[in-house]
């Protein structure tokens, strides 16, 4: 009996009779793919920007130019601050004396302590200039940009900072920028502290900050603001600073700044001022052996006459007053190692030092 071929399903019919499948497999692939190439696109800008980061922050940039001691190993010479704390509207803590200033806290405690403690979210640090605010910063970013926050129990966040004095007038333009559009502007631009157009970092995917933004992955850092020079203007980067911090709700933020702007901004978002505490002498001597450490010269003759300057400046420091005063400052702390490491160098060179000291 012959076959009746129309009661056999062709391969066209077949495929037709599939087609709402495959589509919707096809719909899903379509989806994943994207959603993989868009995490891997992700995934390489973020190391690319970390790297960009590492390249800008890993050197401690110095005053003295054209010498070996221009750039120095951050993360070697760098010592922790340490901090007292207080809640804007309250009585500040007591100022501590010496003993009570080692066992003050240092910024990885309050960071690491910000998924529990709400207050930690939103932090202040104020000093006078020279106290290591700004080197602060830099350490953070330093140590998130390498993925070593584990260390110290810290979530993890993706570090951005923004040096207000220096982007005032973007800021108070008539087309104010919202924070997402401000940093993926200045990486697209390498204006961003730690960048520069060397870094060769490529524009960010869409969105990308704002979605980590939105999403509290960030730890944001706010420099210099006390240092707009222009009080009006000031006052504007005051209040689109708050609104950043209101817009962003999920995102920690760190603000700097000095003693004397510190009345006008207790009006923010700020929820915890850290007042950093000046070096102890366990900090000077951490502070001198690092520094020793990177600028000690190959000649073993030489290396033992830089260590016995450094030993006779410790126990100056320890039994003057006066020079104790000076060295519990980081800045003129930096200032006078650097004397102490181009005591060699010729007339001409201190004489150009000394000039960059003075507008420092």
């Amino acid at each position: 009996m012959p076959e009746n071929m129309s009661d056999k399903p062709s391969f066209q019919n077949k495929s037709k009779a599939l087609e709402p499948e495959e589509n919707l497999v096809m719909g899903l692939w379509g989806k994943f793919t994207s959603q993989f190439n868009d995490g891997k696109s992700t995934s390489q800008f973020q190391d690319k920007y970390y790297q960009s980061l590492v390249y800008g922050f890993r050197d401690l940039k110095t005053v003295v130019l054209n010498t070996r001691l221009s750039r120095l190993d951050f993360e070697q010479v760098f010592v922790p601050l340490r901090f007292a704390t207080k809640i804007p509207g309250n009585r500040p803590l007591p100022k501590t004396n010496s003993h009570q200033s080692q066992i003050s806290p240092e910024i990885w405690d309050f960071i690491a302590k910000i998924p529990k403690i709400p207050a930690y979210r939103h932090l202040a640090i104020i000093a006078p200039p020279g106290a290591g605010k700004t080197t602060t910063l830099q350490h953070l970013t330093l140590t998130y940009a390498n993925n070593a926050h584990r260390q110290y129990k810290a979530p993890k966040l993706i570090p951005i900072m923004v040096d207000l004095r220096n982007t005032c007038d973007r800021i108070t333009s008539e087309q104010t920028p919202l924070l997402a559009q401000l940093v993926t502007k200045q990486v697209e631009e390498g204006s961003l502290p730690g960048f520069g157009q060397s870094a060769g970092l490529e524009k960010p995917p869409a969105n990308w900050f704002r979605d980590q933004l939105d999403n509290g992955k960030c730890l944001v850092m706010l420099d210099g603001l006390d240092e707009v020079a222009d009080p009006d203007q000031r006052q504007q980067v005051s209040q689109w600073v708050n609104q950043q911090m209101q817009t962003y709700s999920q995102t920690a933020f760190i603000l700097t700044y000095r003693p004397q702007g510190y009345r006008s901004i207790l009006r923010s978002q700020i929820e915890t001022v850290l007042e950093v505490q000046p070096f102890n002498f366990n900090q000077i001597q951490q502070f001198l052996q690092g520094w020793y450490r990177q600028t000690k010269i190959s000649s073993r003759g030489k290396q033992l006459s830089a260590q016995k300057q450094v030993e006779d400046l410790v126990e100056r420091i320890r039994h003057n007053p006066s020079i104790a005063s000076m060295a519990s400052n980081p800045l003129l702390l930096t200032m006078r190692a650097t004397l102490l490491a181009c005591a060699s160098m010729l007339r001409e060179c201190r004489v150009e030092f000394y000039s960059k000291l003075c507008h420092v």
